[in-house]
């Protein structure tokens, strides 16, 4: 600590490279400067571990701020441990979304000093200023702390209303010229480039098994409005010459209003960007992806997730039919937005028989992208406790936790072997299927296409 000022530093666990900036981290390191406090982010995205433990003895920081999911968790702590052994004054705080559902076992751990629950900003905000006054935390509302070995549960702090009065992230403490042009994801083969990524609401109204994003931000949806989702845009093709974009939001087409006020946004102030976003099948109209297409709406993806009725009821609860998964990805073939569908493969409950139900219906509803993921249910989901009914977790770590490498899930009619079998199966049929191979090479019209179209063949073949 310099004089009373405390020095931040923001850092996550992720040593992959990846299209999305961290948006959390940023968000609350713009909070945090834009109140006169000195921050940075090391962020090991694309240099690797051997970075972050440079950066994490190198540095001069007070606080340490590490934002982890469940299969990045334990690796938080190894960056925890680095800090601590080399600054041993520095305090830890832990958020993200596995620290928040799992905050009493990850207080319990000797490195963490401190665990902010749910949305960070305002909490870092009054954090700071406890920390640079040495106040007590008492009364902090959001986090869990220790004093004297003992741990204390502050209560929970309401969600930020205004997401128009949060800054824009603070994108310059990042390595945007490596985000930017990331050959990566959708941003790869959906959109031109340069391109980032964007949230523009919080918060999930739905019911899905499967997912953990309602513990931290909500089950009520705060939407930005759209002036500020537009003005944002504008600062990113000014300071990085953006083309392309995506929004992370957890279903970008939830509010038909406003959706309907962004796009007539976009072609009033004749705003000249690609983008992409999270839709549902059951909020999306014809007149609406209409409009969207027409404002520069390249990609939609939905989580389909199923071809089988019963799992997508009895299981997933996703509150969706399989007649609506079709009439949405028939509207997006009829006004010319592509789509990229989201299969699971290993669901509790499910049977090869069901498996290979969904392989096919991804075939019939023409997706021109499909991604066929490996099932591990997550902590303090509701689907975890549908798999400890159904047959047992075999995870014996968090990072066992990757639904990009094994299933940790086993039961009489499923076992990791044979999940990933039917992964590379469904690869196969999905996209070695003349009717897909002619359909992709008959929609090419430039150059741009023919890269795009290249650029997706390549992500294909790294799956196998």
């Amino acid at each position: 600590m310099r004089g009373n000022k405390v020095r931040f530093l923001f850092t996550l666990p992720r040593f992959e490279k990846d299209t999305n900036p961290p948006q959390g981290i940023s968000y609350i390191a713009a909070v945090l400067r834009n109140a006169g406090h000195h921050v940075e982010i090391l962020d090991p995205t694309f240099k690797g571990f051997g970075y972050a433990k440079k950066g994490l003895i190198e540095k001069d920081y007070d606080v340490l701020g590490i934002s982890t999911y469940t299969k990045n968790h334990e690796a938080g702590l190894l960056m925890a441990k680095i800090a601590k052994e080399h600054h041993p004054s520095c305090i830890v705080v832990f958020g993200g979304v596995h620290p928040t559902i799992l905050s009493e076992e990850t207080i319990k751990d000797d490195l963490v000093d401190i665990v902010v629950i749910g949305e960070g900003e305002e909490t870092l905000l009054e954090l700071a200023e406890r920390l640079e006054k040495k106040k007590e935390l008492k009364g902090v509302k959001g986090i869990l702390y220790k004093k004297n070995k003992k741990v204390f549960r502050n209560p929970p702090r309401p969600l930020i209303e205004n997401l128009d009065a949060l800054p824009f992230p603070a994108r310059d403490l990042l390595p945007m010229h490596e985000y930017l042009n990331a050959k990566l994801g959708r941003a790869a083969w959906a959109v031109r480039q340069p391109a980032t990524s964007m949230v523009s609401s919080r918060g999930c109204p739905f019911r899905c098994t499967y997912c953990s994003s309602h513990l931290i931000f909500g089950r009520r949806v705060r939407f930005r409005s759209p002036q500020n989702i537009i003005d944002e845009i504008k600062f990113l093709k000014k300071e990085y010459g953006l083309k392309g974009l995506t929004f992370v939001d957890d279903t970008f087409t939830l509010n038909k209003k406003l959706v309907t006020e962004f796009c007539g946004l976009l072609l009033k102030e004749k705003i000249k960007v690609d983008w992409v976003c999270n839709g549902r099948v059951d909020t999306v109209s014809k007149e609406m992806l209409r409009l969207m297409k027409k404002a520069g709406c390249k990609v939609i993806a939905f989580g389909v997730e199923s071809g089988n009725q019963r799992i997508l009821d009895d299981i997933l609860h996703k509150d969706i039919t399989l007649e609506r998964v079709e009439r949405a990805f028939r509207w997006c073939r009829e006004v010319g937005i592509k789509t990229d569908a989201y299969f699971m493969l290993g669901i509790p409950g499910e049977t090869l028989a069901d498996m290979k139900q969904s392989i096919r219906f991804a075939k019939k509803i023409k997706a021109d992208v499909a991604n066929f993921a490996v099932t591990n249910p997550l902590p303090k989901t509701e689907l975890y406790d549908i798999a400890k009914k159904y047959g047992k977790i075999t995870a014996r770590r968090y990072s066992d936790f990757d639904y990009m490498k094994r299933s940790v899930f086993v039961s009489d009619t499923l076992n990791p072997r044979l999940i990933e079998k039917m992964q590379r199966q469904a690869n196969r049929r999905f996209y070695l299927n003349i009717g897909y191979v002619w359909r992709q090479l008959f929609s090419i019209r430039s150059l741009s296409d023919l890269r795009n179209k290249f650029n997706g063949f390549l992500m294909v073949l790294k799956r196998q």
